[in-house]
């Protein structure tokens, strides 16, 4: 059976965290990049449209609060208003993880995970980012009919 989704981004510094999310994920994407970084993820999204991207939450050493996290995602969401976050956060700082659904994170996901549970929350963030997608593919082609001032016929007979 084919992969229902072509690309996952994991942004995590731990190289074992990316491989884990990466082994859990395989079957459900065609291909998983991992990125050590935020500024390689910027890079990287300039040049690919992931259905899914897991975020850590801190990357320099000794960071515990969030913070740069939060920042690449203002600007991932700044980018892709539909893109598909999902925070990776310890569990003592799962109050970073509501925070980053406040500021437009699909979920989040608690360390140590359960693989049945992060494949469930990618799989539900990824698949809204197709429904937002194809909503606004649809809203775009009705505006242009409206604008056209033409109804578009569904059928053939002889009386139309």
């Amino acid at each position: 059976m084919e992969p229902p989704f072509s690309l996952a981004i994991v942004v995590d510094d731990d190289p074992d965290i990316a491989l884990a999310a990466r082994l859990a994920l395989r079957d459900m994407f065609d291909r998983i990049e991992t990125v050590k970084s935020p500024s390689e993820l910027t890079a990287l999204l300039k040049a690919e449209a992931p259905e899914a991207i897991l975020l850590d939450r801190n990357f320099e050493r000794g960071a515990t609060d969030g913070r740069e996290g939060l920042d690449a995602l203002a600007r991932i969401m700044d980018q892709d208003p539909d893109a598909a976050v999902v925070i990776i956060t310890a569990h003592s700082a799962v109050s970073v993880g509501v925070e980053g659904i406040k500021r437009g994170a699909s979920d989040f996901v608690a360390k140590p995970w359960s693989n049945e549970r992060l494949a469930s929350t990618v799989r539900s963030a990824a698949a809204l980012r197709r429904t937002k997608l194809e909503a606004r593919l649809e809203r775009g082609r009705s505006s242009e009919l409206a604008h056209n001032g033409e109804t578009p016929l569904i059928g053939e007979s002889e009386a139309m």
